[in-house]
């Protein structure tokens, strides 16, 4: 079958601009067949990220839509979360997730690191930034003269690791820096 505007409604007093706007849907199709990617074209004020409560071939489900161009796609909410594989990369606007969002740390690097003799400062250098990250350094393999880490920092463009003596050049160690 296909979209009929008989089971559709707003049911929610958002605005049809940049606000989420809630509607309801009773079809006899299948949820999969309602599913279908375009299925709600000729719904044309559902904007992205707006909320729609299906009641399909029996079954009620939350849909979540995403719009490209004339296209209306939507990704299933199953049991409170988003089930997997329902949302693409595609479906995201570019700036839809961003580092301020993530409620965990974000690994941004994470690298093994063979140790240069002649000091026992090292440095890693990378597009890092010191506010808000945290480093993690673990000695993998110890050298021929063992050494061991005593302090590892994450600066403004570089990470800087400080053994208890020079290291040689045969030290392996696994960097990891986490944002957020």
């Amino acid at each position: 079958m296909a979209f009929s505007r008989d089971g559709f409604a707003r049911v929610s007093a958002g605005t049809y601009d940049d606000s989420v706007v809630i509607y309801a849907y009773d079809s006899d199709d299948s949820l999969a067949t309602v599913m279908t990617s375009g299925y709600f074209n000729d719904a044309v004020e559902i904007g992205g990220s707006d909320v729609i409560f299906v009641t399909a071939g029996g079954d009620s489900k939350i849909l979540i839509t995403s719009v490209s161009g004339t296209t209306v796609t939507t990704a299933l909410f199953d049991d409170g979360s988003v089930a997997d594989g329902s949302i693409t990369t595609a479906m995201l606007a570019d700036d839809a997730v961003t580092m301020a969002k993530a409620a965990f740390p974000v690994v941004v690097y994470n690298s093994k690191f063979t140790t240069v003799a002649g000091s026992a400062t090292q440095t890693i250098t990378g597009t890092f930034t010191a506010s808000d990250s945290t480093v993690q350094a673990t000695l993998l393999q110890v050298g021929a003269t063992p050494r061991t880490i005593t302090t590892a920092k994450v600066n403004d463009g570089s990470i800087t690791i400080v053994m208890d003596g020079d290291p040689s050049t045969d030290h392996i160690i696994n960097v990891t820096v986490t944002k957020g």
